[in-house]
C-alpha cells in the first residue's frame, strides 16, 4: 500500500510539471511517454505533420527540463 501511495504521489508531482507546457507539447509528450506512442502514431492522432510532432517533444522535453532545472 505505501508504495502505491508512493506511485500515486509521483504521478501527480508529474502531471503537475506538464501544467508548464503548451496544450500540444503537454498532448504529445504524454502520448510519447504514457501511451509509449511513436512519434508517427502521434501525428495521426494529434493531426500533425511527423516534424511538427517531434518538434513540440523537443520543445516539451525543454521546457520540462528548464523548470526542473529552476527548482519547479
Amino acid at each position: 500500500v505505501e508504495q502505491q501511495v508512493e506511485e500515486a504521489a509521483v504521478v501527480q508531482e508529474l502531471h503537475e510539471m506538464l501544467r508548464v507546457l503548451t496544450a500540444e507539447q503537454r498532448a504529445v509528450v504524454e502520448l510519447r511517454v504514457f501511451a509509449g506512442l511513436s512519434s508517427q502514431e502521434v501525428s495521426e492522432v494529434v493531426g500533425k505533420p511527423v516534424g511538427a510532432v517531434k518538434a513540440l517533444y523537443r520543445r516539451g522535453l525543454g521546457s520540462l527540463r528548464r523548470h526542473l532545472e529552476l527548482g519547479g
